[in-house]
This record gives C-alpha cells, sequence and structure tokens, in this order.
C-alpha cells in the first residue's frame, strides 16, 4: 500500500483511487445554503474562477484542494485552485485597486467592512456549522 522513500511516505495510486471512490460526499443542507458545493471555485478575480479538474492527479499535485470532515471521512467539498496566470491577474488587479480603497475616508471604508459583518452575522449559524464539521465536531 505505501513505501518509505528517502524518509516520506509514498502512497500507491491504486491504493488512492479506492480510498477516493469509498469516501462519501457530505450531504449537509447547510452547505448548499453557504453555497459550498462539491467543486468550488478557488480565486476571486471579479468573478470565482480556477481551473483544477477533480482527478486524482490534480489532488496529488494539490491543484485541487479536497476539505474532509476528520469525524467522518466524509468529503465536504473540493475547492479548485488556479492557475499562476489566474493568480497572478488576481494579485494585479488587488495591487491595482490599493489607490482607491487607500483614497477612502476612514468612516467609507469603516462602512464596507461593517457590511461585511452583516453579511457574515446573517450566515453565523451556518458558518458555525461549517466550522464544526471541518473541525471534525459532531
Amino acid at each position: 500500500m505505501f513505501c518509505v522513500v528517502k524518509n516520506h511516505y509514498k502512497i500507491s495510486e491504486k491504493f488512492l483511487m479506492m480510498c477516493m471512490k469509498s469516501r462519501k460526499m457530505s450531504n449537509h443542507t447547510f452547505l448548499k445554503e453557504l453555497e459550498i458545493y462539491n467543486i468550488n471555485p478557488g480565486l476571486f478575480d471579479g468573478k470565482w474562477g480556477g481551473s483544477g479538474d477533480v482527478t486524482l492527479h490534480n489532488i496529488l499535485r494539490f491543484q485541487v484542494i479536497e476539505s474532509i470532515s476528520p469525524a467522518s471521512g466524509c468529503v465536504i467539498a473540493h475547492v479548485q485552485q488556479p492557475t499562476l496566470n489566474e493568480a497572478y491577474s488576481a494579485i494585479t488587479k488587488a495591487y491595482d485597486a490599493w489607490p482607491m480603497w487607500a483614497a477612502l475616508t476612514p468612516p467609507e471604508r469603516g462602512e464596507i467592512v461593517r457590511q461585511i459583518g452583516v453579511e457574515l452575522r446573517k450566515n453565523k449559524t451556518n458558518l458555525g456549522k461549517l466550522i464544526s464539521l471541518e473541525m471534525g465536531m459532531k
């Protein structure tokens, strides 16, 4: 099933495929309410993106991240990672937006942060459930 290679474990692809097929997906309704699905884009660049396909190869290369509940072993979701070009584009846009953000007055920036807080509080019960699921609490 696995062997030691230079003090690292190398797991056979056959074993990993067997594990992936045997894992169930979480089916909690609160995930859908939070708009968390089986496959989720992992980068915001004016719109949600990320181009990693959910394959064993991409999971092993961390192009797709599997979020797994430690309590049940069920997959909570997959997150597609951006390519270098996608990440560079998002970072460049964020850098270019900085002068506009810096030009806002402190009360204007505070209002934006307040609105973010309002949205987080609207979802605090479901966000708490998600954190519990990710931490392995039942």
